[in-house]
């Protein structure tokens, strides 16, 4: 007798081996699939603590800049309140400056011997003087000064007129005049 052996399962363990075979690829797929994603799912948690932690750090760059800006916005304020005080002083020296310079030019016309009785500036900044001298000498010494251009080297003369002239009791002469003068531009 001859023993064949006869295996009506070969097929089917090929098969099985071949179904086994892909479950064992899909299994391991599915692992790597899974490891991919925890992996991102790890990353992710992770970039999201990094960005929460960039976050806080800029909050707290914002809170001192903010703090900075304050300190600096009253220091700004104080500042920006003496410029503009600076600013109105400025002119008012410099008119002072020029009135002083007026004023000197005014008194260096005067010869000896000329008494002043009165001394204003009106608004247009024209002189009203008056004053009284003791003879007529001394008084044409006045008007040959008064015919100078230049009074002194920072102030010119425009005009000069006289108002009013007169004989006073005790023989002297009293007299009005009008000035006007220019201070030089520096």
């Amino acid at each position: 007798m001859l023993e064949t052996g006869l295996n009506f399962l070969a097929k089917r363990q090929t098969e099985y081996q071949k179904q086994a075979k892909r479950l064992l690829l899909i299994q391991g797929s599915a692992f790597v699939i899974l490891g991919l994603y925890i992996l991102l799912i790890g990353g992710t948690f992770a970039y999201s603590l990094y960005l929460e932690n960039q976050k806080k750090d800029l909050e707290k760059q914002i809170q001192n800049i903010s703090s900075q800006i304050q300190k600096q916005s009253t220091t700004e304020a104080k500042y920006t309140f003496v410029k503009t005080k600076l600013n109105a002083l400025v002119p008012i020296l410099a008119s002072q400056r020029k009135n002083q310079q007026l004023v000197e030019a005014v008194f260096a016309l005067l010869p000896p011997g000329v008494s002043v009785r009165g001394f204003s500036v009106n608004e247009d900044g024209k002189i009203n003087f008056s004053g009284e001298v003791s003879d007529f000498l001394t008084f044409k010494r006045l008007l040959i000064n008064l015919n100078r251009a230049n009074v002194t080297p920072e102030v010119q003369l425009n005009l000069a007129k006289i108002e009013s002239l007169n004989l006073g009791a005790s023989g002297g002469y009293g007299f009005g005049i009008i000035l006007e003068l220019t201070a030089k531009a520096e």
